[in-house]
């Protein structure tokens, strides 16, 4: 039981981590979109989010649409809506 705990309390921060970094995304993506286009992008976004290897490699696959020029500026947009409801 304490093993699956243990299993269940990685999964969990791993998730916590990896929602924070997705949430991040939004001010950060034009780093991210750098760190996708360098010559080791596992590193360079392990760099970015102080994250491992695995995190970076799910970024990758997972995040892949933030490259295209659309959905970039569609997420300004949307964020810039979002911070002027907030103020």
């Amino acid at each position: 039981m304490a093993a699956r705990s243990e299993d269940e309390m990685r999964d969990r921060q791993w998730t916590a981590r990896y929602t924070a970094i997705v949430l991040e995304l939004p001010d950060r993506l034009d780093d991210f979109v750098r760190a996708l286009q360098s010559s080791d992008p596992d590193a360079a976004l392990m760099a970015l989010f102080d994250c491992d290897a695995a995190m970076a490699l799910q970024l990758r696959r997972t995040q892949f649409d933030f490259l295209t020029p659309r959905r970039r500026a569609q997420m300004r947009r949307d964020l810039k809506l979002l911070r002027q409801t907030k103020a």
